[in-house]
């Protein structure tokens, strides 16, 4: 066979395989050479675990999202408390009642930050300090392992849809769905999206 004949096949088997198969299908191999269907309840038995897994991934996603929002408030509270005098508000604290000059001192610090304060506390673009704003190298490798784990976990998704089955897409595509319903993807106010510049400044 010459090797004009052999790329030919190969376009054609490329062909036949990357359609759908037709509804009624039941028989196909998922992924690895043991998840192998060749009965109709082993075949309704993988839409159920690949709906799962579609439900899954969202969740994990979502997981990631929170973790790293969690820790970019915890990082962004601690340096506000770095930026407030512990000293003169505990003075302010304790003498407030035997001295006007100090209660009206504890008044302004439960005031918020004017414009010009805030720009002396974080710069003039608003943000925060970037030494104050760095993230522990635990967390961080922590989240790089969360993240590569959605990764891995999406291009396993992609592999089952790539078998080319019209249920087992279908699997995948209401799992999402659910999934989407149950975690919401974006688990923040809209107040929290708008300051999402100081979080990941």
């Amino acid at each position: 066979m010459d090797d004009g004949s052999m790329d030919m096949d190969m376009d054609m088997d490329m062909t036949m395989t990357m359609s759908f198969s037709p509804i009624g299908s039941y028989k196909v191999t998922v992924v690895w050479g043991w998840w192998k269907v060749t009965e109709i309840w082993q075949y309704w038995v993988t839409l159920v675990a690949v709906c799962i897994l579609a439900i899954g991934f969202n969740y994990s996603r979502n997981f990631q999202q929170v973790f790293v929002y969690h820790w970019a408030h915890i990082v962004k509270e601690r340096a506000l408390k770095d930026s407030y005098d512990p000293e003169v508000a505990t003075e302010a604290v304790l003498h407030s009642n035997s001295n006007p000059d100090m209660r009206q001192r504890r008044e302004e610090l439960r005031e918020p930050l004017t414009k010009e304060q805030s720009s002396f506390t974080y710069g003039s673009t608003g943000k925060l300090d970037k030494s104050a704003n760095q993230m522990p190298i635990k967390v961080r490798l922590a989240y790089s392992a969360i993240a590569a784990f959605n990764y891995a976990y999406g291009l396993l998704l992609m592999l089952v849809a790539m078998t080319f089955n019209a249920g087992i897409f279908f699997a995948l595509v209401v799992g999402y769905f659910l999934g989407d319903v149950l975690f919401a993807s974006t688990p923040l106010s809209i107040a929290d999206l708008t300051s999402a510049e100081d979080h990941c400044g």
